[in-house]
């Protein structure tokens, strides 16, 4: 992993399609690129429950912490 120190994980469960997930991930893609302190940002599907996982990469724990 790129020099990390913080990561964060939030689960959630949307009443989205796939599809219209994908467009709004694409969309928001410009404003995660300029968080300050993001390294990387990983989406996981559940494939049994459904269930979304945005895991964050962050490079320290302060910039997770103002995020």
């Amino acid at each position: 992993m790129k020099n990390s120190e913080s990561v964060l994980s939030v689960k959630f469960n949307s009443t989205h399609s796939y599809e219209k997930l994908m467009n709004i991930c694409e969309e928001d893609l410009e404003i995660f690129r300029s968080v300050p302190g993001l390294i990387q940002k990983y989406y996981v599907i559940e494939e049994t429950t459904g269930a979304i996982s945005g895991i964050y990469v962050f490079k320290n724990k302060n910039a997770k912490e103002t995020f």
